[in-house]
């Protein structure tokens, strides 16, 4: 594989993209916040806000580390070692932004607050300093949920043994696979799925099924144009 198509296949790989936009999607709904809360005073600090400021509601860190963690946990299984790793240094962001960078911020505000009042009485020369914001566990948490529900797939493995009807073969069947309503559009439930049956193809899967409404019609036009044909037909009748 040549580096154009390496570089193209890690741009598109469903991991980094869901890490992409979960970590987009915090920085968004921060900025919405402080926007309504009329906390943003310059373009300068929108476009920081929007990209990477750090602090407030929710946590982007914990956001991008749990879309992380749970993306390898589908797609690696989480008896992987990859899946440990990723789920250390998701503890590890945890606990500093509640910790030891939250932490570091309030001590740098009382510091500059402290240096501005000798300043001023002209007992010291006072340069103020960084003061990097950590979270509230409660931001941590709607971080935590928000990069969860980004993008995900439920699939679980349907195989008969020794059934004199159904063929002995193994199916991942997919339960669900859900993409937030605010960032649709964006192709990743496209991403998701290409996932899920490059998954169920190394993992020796026949087929990859899903039940989906009749009733949903954008729904079914998604999964007949990423490939899938109907098999078999449910039907009902209301009382």
């Amino acid at each position: 594989m040549d580096f154009k198509s390496q570089l193209s296949a890690f741009f598109s790989q469903p991991a980094l993209l869901a890490c992409i936009f979960s970590w987009l999607s915090a920085q968004f709904l921060k900025t919405l916040i402080k926007l309504f809360s009329g906390k943003v005073h310059s373009l300068k600090e929108l476009l920081e806000l929007l990209l990477w400021r750090t602090g407030s509601m929710p946590s982007s860190h914990a956001a991008l580390v749990t879309t992380l963690c749970t993306t390898i946990g589908f797609h690696s299984g989480v008896d992987s070692d990859v899946f440990i790793l990723s789920l250390g240094f998701f503890l590890v962001t945890v606990r500093d932004a509640v910790g030891v960078r939250r932490a570091n911020g309030l001590q740098a505000a009382l510091l500059n607050k402290l240096g501005r009042v000798l300043s001023e009485k002209g007992i010291i020369e006072f340069k103020a300093i960084k003061e990097v914001q950590g979270h509230t566990p409660a931001e941590v948490i709607m971080g935590i949920l928000l990069g969860f529900v980004i993008g995900y797939a439920f699939c679980v493995f349907i195989q008969h043994f020794d059934d004199n009807i159904l063929t002995d073969i193994k199916t991942l069947y997919i339960d669900d696979l859900c993409v937030d309503e605010n960032i649709r559009g964006q192709h990743i439930g496209k991403s998701l799925y290409e996932y899920v049956l490059d998954f169920a193809k190394k993992s020796g899967c026949y087929n990859v099924t899903l039940n989906v409404w009749y009733c949903n019609e954008n729904a079914r036009k998604f999964y007949e144009k990423c490939g899938l044909v109907p098999q078999k037909i449910g039907m009902e009748k209301i009382l």
